[in-house]
């Protein structure tokens, strides 16, 4: 009877250990373990890299001072795009957007030194904006270390010009290409400058390198956009000694190698933008989008703009 109680001890003693780890082995995991998987997949999650949009913008030479800061000052704010400024001559870019078919831009943003090439682009059906007026630019005309005195009068500039009174060529941007080569030439034309057809030929092909500029040669030197005229003159060659450059290029600077040029002396250098249509993508398109309307209607924007020496349109006046 003894040994039967034991027997019958033993079998019960054994289900209830077999019935307790049949129940560990089929409890759910603990929260700890929970908690890992959590911790690994939201690591996976926030170790993915930020997609960056680039968004390319064709930005006339002119304009490159105030656009490297207003790229800065526009990432701090939009930090899913990337800006990607390429500078050159506004006749330039509008061949190279015209010259693909429509929708296929290099560029997605064009920011033009007039307000005719951006619109020739919404004319021909490539522009998916309006032509906005984004700054108006001025000239100045310099005189590097081995050149005269031009400013900062009228009358010293006119002077010196007129008389050619120094050796060596005037450089301007190409007159045809950018618009402000363009208004240095109308500056060059005026009676009381080009008093001997020294600057501007428009009777005698044969005075002129360069019919279709109409410039004479022999005291003047072009280059292909307003960037590189103040690249030539400041390498102090003394065949080169002055130039018409941007006012943005010598903004804030008091000193007689400079003259601020009278603006009844030229056109206002309007100068305008339009996001052009491409085959990059929506993402692409918003981001030119993006900057197209920070340009039109960011207080700190403007204000960048203002410091170099440029005037806003004024419906885009700078906010007190």
């Amino acid at each position: 009877m003894k040994r039967n109680f034991l027997l019958a001890s033993v079998i019960i003693l054994a289900l209830i250990a077999s019935g307790y780890f049949f129940l560990a082995s089929n409890t759910p995991q603990s929260n700890s373990s929970n908690t890992l998987v959590t911790a690994l997949a939201a690591d996976k999650k926030a170790t993915k890299p930020k997609v960056i949009i680039q968004v390319p913008v064709a930005v006339a030479a002119n304009f490159e001072k105030p656009m490297d800061a207003l790229i800065i000052d526009f990432t701090s704010k939009y930090d899913d795009y990337e800006i990607v400024a390429t500078y050159g001559a506004t006749g330039d870019f509008l061949a190279q957007i015209q010259a693909q078919p429509v929708g296929q831009s290099p560029f997605a943003l064009f920011l033009a030194a007039n307000k005719a090439a951006p619109d020739a682009l919404v004319t021909d059906g490539r522009a998916s904006s309006t032509d906005e007026t984004y700054a108006n630019g001025a000239l100045a005309l310099i005189s590097n270390t081995t050149g005269p005195a031009v400013g900062p009068s009228d009358a010293t500039a006119i002077s010196v010009l007129s008389n050619k009174s120094f050796t060596g060529k005037c450089v301007i941007a190409n007159t045809e290409k950018a618009p402000y080569g363009g208004q240095s030439k109308v500056v060059l034309s005026r009676q009381e400058i080009n008093t001997n057809n020294q600057y501007v030929v428009n009777t005698d092909p044969t005075q002129t390198c360069d019919p279709s500029l109409q410039m004479n040669c022999a005291n003047i030197d072009v280059q292909p956009d307003i960037g590189t005229v103040y690249a030539k003159v400041g390498q102090n060659d003394p065949n080169f000694p002055i130039g018409f450059v941007a006012l943005s290029e010598v903004c804030g600077r008091t000193d007689p190698k400079i003259w601020i040029v009278n603006p009844s002396f030229y056109s206002p250098l309007e100068q305008g933008m339009v996001t052009v249509k491409t085959n990059f993508g929506a993402d692409t398109d918003a981001g030119a989008t993006a900057f197209y309307n920070y340009l039109l209607n960011d207080s700190d924007a403007h204000t960048i703009i203002l410091r170099y020496c440029y005037t806003l349109p004024q419906k885009h006046s700078v906010k007190k």
